[in-house]
């Protein structure tokens, strides 16, 4: 049935949706809920009639509200995930404004996390990505237009079957810098190698990276197993090294030698790992390090 199909594909294109949103937000690409928060008043107001609108009000935004039906007195806050601690600061700050005196109820929307909250009072609703798409009681022509809707937000261009080795050039050039290649005797910032390692770690996991032009794909769109087995090894690597300077620096640039040692040790892991992978499948660059 052409209901079914549609179910189908509208569960499909929501779960891209969700893995690209937490990813980009887990990788520091904050601006990604901006955009969720256009979808979902979209969709509600399709599947709810409701008629949200962007609060675009700077008492509103301090509050951490980013829709409201007026008419309905309802106010919407969006975030990627649903946590305890981001309830409890919607509603206290909501009270601090007295905003309930103009909204009877508070529906804070997110992708994935808790259900229930013991900060959310009884008119405030906690809801998932999941109830907002479902397709319970939606008519055919709803359905079709919240499967168009959600087709236009898929981001199409981080899912294409770019080849598995050319986006991997791309982590590979972006692999071989001074962050990587540079033992902890040579480093001379340690605020750049930080910053460095966020960049790989954002390239790895989304295909994306602040302040760099090229692109590849994002972690799980990877079609050969063994790609995104190497892929994972990069970022649980880059992911040490990082918690291991952040943990271990002293002042601004200072390092102390055990925690330069461990540091370097799991930096010749990798560029082991990751010379011998280049080799056995076919890839130019080798990295070096410099000690």
């Amino acid at each position: 049935m052409r209901e079914t199909d549609l179910a189908v594909s509208i569960a499909d294109r929501a779960g891209a949706i969700g893995h690209h949103v937490l990813s980009l937000t887990d990788s520091g690409f904050n601006d990604a809920a901006k955009g969720l928060e256009t979808l979902y008043r979209e969709i509600l107001n399709m599947t709810r009639g409701w008629a949200l609108t962007s609060t675009n009000f700077e008492t509103l935004n301090s509050a951490a509200i980013d829709l409201h039906d007026t008419g309905r007195r309802i106010a919407v806050q969006v975030t990627a995930r649903l946590t305890s601690r981001k309830v409890k600061k919607t509603v206290e700050v909501f009270l601090a404004k007295k905003l309930d005196r103009k909204y009877d109820t508070l529906h804070i929307v997110g992708i994935e996390g808790i259900r229930q909250s013991k900060h959310a009072l009884k008119w405030v609703t906690i809801t998932h990505q999941e109830s907002i798409l479902s397709t319970a009681g939606l008519t055919l022509r709803q359905l079709e237009k919240l499967d168009e809707r959600l087709g236009e937000s898929v981001p199409w261009t981080q899912f294409t079957q770019r080849s598995d080795f050319a986006c991997f050039e791309v982590v590979l050039s972006t692999l071989n810098r001074d962050a990587i290649r540079h033992s902890v005797a040579v480093e001379a910032d340690f605020g750049d190698m930080l910053r460095a390692l966020r960049q790989i770690k954002q390239m790895v996991t989304v295909g994306k990276a602040e302040g760099i032009q090229a692109t590849a794909k994002a972690a799980s769109a990877y079609a050969s197993f063994a790609y995104r087995e190497q892929i994972e090894m990069i970022d649980e690597e880059i992911g040490r090294m990082t918690r291991l300077v952040r943990k271990g620096l002293v002042g601004d640039n200072l390092l102390p030698p055990a925690i330069g040692k461990n540091v370097d040790g799991v930096r010749e892991s990798l560029v082991d790992r990751v010379n011998r992978f280049s080799e056995a499948h076919g890839h130019h660059t080798r990295i070096q390090i410099q000690r």
